[in-house]
């Protein structure tokens, strides 16, 4: 008999990628009885659910932004210590000689499967636990010693009976918001002074456009949390939609980074855009390619599965690839004046894939295919 316990993400709490992110959640695990805080106030402490539950076990999520791998739960269940209590390894640290090269869930299946040569459990390292499965037994002893203990406390106060499960793994994106880009800066000309980021999350590009630059930005934002984070940097903060934006304040760059994609109507926005720049402004993009080879592969095999987060995030509501992208950009105004793509190897099976269509004389664009995303500067044209 396993319970869940369930902690709540402010900064992502009502967002389409976690909703899409809990529901393959709730498909992916199962417990019989579900212990969840609200947003204001967490759920029982470990003391309290002694007295509440009869369960054996308990699977503890303190970070609901979570991608699953498949049958995490069954290698927790299987690897766990006698009165202890053991967590799936995480992008943030894996045994030597393992790449992290996944970009959509196909990717993650094929990573786990690799973990599966590694040693199965090894000890806790001291991260703080994401998720964790924990015996009834652990929490009693705890109880004891340790009465006020939180959930996040147990697997460090529990020593050499917590350990990590190499088979098991979880990937978080409860940094969504949190990114600061800051690879995009070398981008930028010098004569940008005065930036608007567009959809920036809690303002990290926008706080390192100004640190490293000494530069004013400006960020427009959504999510009421992200923007509240964002305002604490000392950030000029645009709580309204972009398409409400009215000329008057003539911006050197305007950035969408992993942006456009999540956009209805990428003609007007950027349009838009050209008549907020200065003349001779820059609009500085990153978008991912839908012709990436993981796509690409995904499609050979009847599969085109969304995730929270990635190429095929949930919220990406238009698709592009590098010829889409360029008549759009030549469409609304825009010279590009530099285009980098990022890339991404080819798998064995892709590789597979690609040797016998060039041994079958078909022509495919490979630096394309290995494009995950697309880096790009434009500079307002003159019209």
């Amino acid at each position: 008999m396993t319970d869940l316990i369930y902690f709540h993400h402010p900064q992502m709490e009502g967002t389409a990628e976690l909703r899409r992110g809990l529901s393959q959640l709730r498909r992916s695990l199962h417990f019989d009885r579900c212990w969840a805080g609200t947003e204001r106030q967490g759920p029982p402490s470990p003391k309290q659910i002694l007295q509440q539950s009869a369960a054996r076990q308990f699977l503890v999520i303190l970070n609901p932004a979570l991608i699953i791998s498949d049958q995490m739960q069954q290698y927790l269940e299987r690897s766990i210590p006698p009165g202890g209590c053991i967590l799936p390894s995480d992008q943030r640290g894996f045994a030597p000689g393992v790449v992290l090269d996944y970009v959509n869930r196909s990717g993650l299946e094929d990573f786990v499967k690799r973990l599966q040569g590694q040693s199965e459990t090894v000890p806790h390292d001291g991260r703080p636990a994401w998720i964790y499965l924990i015996e009834r037994a652990a929490i009693e002893a705890m109880a004891e010693d340790q009465a006020g203990a939180q959930w996040s406390d147990l697997p460090d106060l529990l020593g050499g009976r917590s350990l990590i499960c190499q088979h098991a793994y979880v990937h978080s994106y409860s940094d969504y918001y949190q990114g600061r880009r800051e690879e995009m800066l070398a981008y930028l000309p010098k004569d940008v002074h005065h930036l608007l980021d567009v959809g920036g999350g809690q303002g990290g590009f926008a706080a390192a456009f100004m640190q490293q630059r000494q530069g004013k930005a400006s960020l427009v934002e959504m999510n009421e949390d992200a923007s509240g984070i964002a305002r604490q940097k000392g950030i000029d903060v645009i709580h309204q939609p972009f398409a409400s934006l009215q000329p008057g304040v003539d911006y050197d760059c305007i950035s969408f980074l992993d942006v456009l994609e999540h956009m209805p109507d990428p003609d007007q926005v950027l349009g838009k855009a050209h008549g907020l720049l200065r003349p001779g402004g820059y609009l500085l993009l990153s978008v991912p390619n839908i012709g990436h080879w993981s796509v690409v592969l995904d499609l050979l095999h009847g599969r085109f599965e969304y995730l929270p987060v990635g190429i095929l995030c949930e919220t990406h509501i238009r698709f592009f690839t590098r010829i889409e992208l360029t008549a759009l950009l030549d469409e609304t105004g825009f010279s590009i004046e530099i285009w980098h793509n990022q890339h991404s190897p080819f798998s064995d099976t892709f590789q597979a894939y690609f040797n016998a269509c060039k041994t079958s004389g078909l022509q495919l664009d490979e630096e394309n295919l290995q494009a995950l995303v697309f880096h790009i500067l434009c500079k307002k044209a003159i019209v």
